[in-house]
């Protein structure tokens, strides 16, 4: 069996459940994404749970030198190191041999219709109550998806008919860069925190 430290499990933990939910937003594609979430999600209430229940109740019945040895977290705990090296073996040569295409990832994220929250929050601060701004949105993105169509690519008149509080400054309001910009929380999609988040990864490889 390998012999992990305590601290080489706690780093090998974190990254492994962090690739975990990367794979699990298919960044692997399509085949496999539905295990991995299901798996980095199973793994990590598994050791939130034992983490818990150790602190309030084994940790405290067992002499110092016997809580080290605590196993149940060994299974989860190999788990992610495993799913960790496959992610690693195969993110690796594909970020090295991928080109990227700005405008094709533009018309993709997009096509998500991310920023259908904004729509409606953009409705809310016209006046509209929260709940009738979700139905509005969710009815527009019906009828984009039948059509074929994102929210920007909607015209003025388009947007009227839903509400007569959409107004120009709505293109502005629903662009995905301001999307982005808009949300600034830690580790967000801001660029300044993307800027950060690469330090800090640059940082900790040395």
């Amino acid at each position: 069996m390998r012999s992990v430290s305590c601290a080489g499990r706690r780093q090998l933990l974190l990254a492994g459940l962090e690739v975990q939910l990367i794979a699990a937003r298919r960044i692997l594609g399509d085949g496999d994404d539905g295990r991995f979430t299901v798996f980095a999600l199973g793994t990590l209430n598994t050791l939130l749970s034992l983490r818990s229940r150790t602190a309030a109740v084994a940790l405290h019945a067992l002499r110092t030198d016997l809580a080290l040895n605590m196993q149940e977290d060994k299974e989860a705990i190999f788990d992610a190191v495993d799913t960790l090296e496959l992610c690693l073996r195969t993110v690796t040569p594909m970020l090295a041999t991928m080109t990227p295409l700005p405008a094709n990832m533009r018309r993709a994220a997009a096509k998500g219709f991310i920023n259908a929250t904004d729509c409606a929050d953009y409705l809310t601060k016209k006046g509209m109550p929260f709940r009738d701004a979700y139905k509005c949105t969710g009815t527009m993105v019906a009828a984009c998806i039948r059509e074929g169509k994102t929210l920007e690519e909607l015209t003025l008149d388009e947007f009227k008919q839903y509400s007569d509080l959409f107004a120009e400054d709505v293109y502005t309001a629903i662009d995905l860069t301001t999307c982005c910009e808009g949300r600034t929380s830690y580790g967000g999609p801001t660029k300044a925190s993307v800027l950060k988040q690469i330090e800090l990864v640059k940082a900790k490889l040395g």
